[in-house]
């Protein structure tokens, strides 16, 4: 089992429970909680623009995340950013994608609209901007977006510095 903490909020008998310790998460009433370790709370970011998918969340269970491509694009990969494939819409045109991807962002398009008109930039992690018809975001630079999952690696147990004021 991950560490668990015991916790007794009252005086009163019987309402202890075990917490999961992060980066697990978990609880139970007296007795030992069923900690979840979602990898993709820590490796997210490793996915930069795509969705990362954690489908065994078993304490036991690692190194078993995905990355997934998203806006009008298919493909998967374990552990690792994925090779994207555009299927439809603007972005399967590859001069549009490059207009996008030479400003370091990715080509969106909307799921199943195959107007080849329809695309957009978008910001890629840890830039934070809305995306833009047919021309590069403006992109904010982040940088907590990204670092404070190292952070919060360092902080376990204490204080969150992720909650910047």
């Amino acid at each position: 089992h991950p560490a668990q903490v015991c916790v007794d909020s009252s005086p009163a008998r019987g309402d202890w429970m075990c917490v999961c310790v992060a980066p697990a998460s978990g609880t139970a009433m007296r007795g030992i909680a069923a900690c979840a370790v979602d990898e993709c709370v820590a490796h997210g970011a490793e996915c930069v623009g795509q969705d990362c998918l954690d489908y065994n969340t078993d304490a036991g269970s690692t190194g078993d995340w995905w990355c997934k491509c998203t806006g009008g694009a298919s493909g998967t990969a374990q552990g690792r950013p994925a090779e994207c494939t555009y299927t439809y819409g603007g972005c399967a045109i590859p001069a549009n994608r490059q207009v996008c991807e030479g400003a370091g962002q990715r080509c969106v398009a909307a799921l199943g609209d195959a107007d080849p008109a329809d695309w957009r930039c978008a910001c890629q992690a840890p830039g934070m901007g809305v995306p833009a018809l047919k021309a590069p975001a403006a992109c904010d630079l982040d940088e907590c977006a990204a670092a404070c999952l190292t952070c919060a690696k360092a902080a376990v147990q204490e204080e969150d510095v992720c909650a910047l004021a």
